[in-house]
């Protein structure tokens, strides 16, 4: 699975989806949380495509409330493979650690 970073297109088109979705949610196994999706936040290739396509059909309905483009190529316009940010570092056990006094 591809993780890409959220662009401000998609973050737009995740907006008016959960408006008019009714609580629908586009998680599958192991896909990122998209309920409080943020510009830069991970979303799954799969995701980006059901969200296009959802979208997309969902267009005619919509047209005379959001005027966005919903095509996919829009959405990864900018997007970029999402790099999680490094995991802490264990603290170091066996040597003395220096105490703030």
């Amino acid at each position: 699975m591809v993780l890409l970073t959220i662009t401000p297109a998609t973050l737009r088109a995740l907006e008016v989806y959960t408006t008019h979705s009714g609580g629908n949610s586009l998680k599958k196994d192991g896909d990122p949380d998209l309920s409080k999706a943020a510009e830069g936040d991970p979303i799954s290739h799969g995701q980006l495509v059901d969200l296009s396509n959802i979208m997309k059909r969902e267009h005619l309905k919509l047209q005379k409330s959001v005027n966005v483009d919903f095509g996919l190529e829009t959405f990864l316009r900018g997007a970029k493979v999402y790099v999680p940010p490094p995991k802490p570092k264990p603290a170091k056990v066996g040597q003395c650690q220096a105490s703030p006094v």
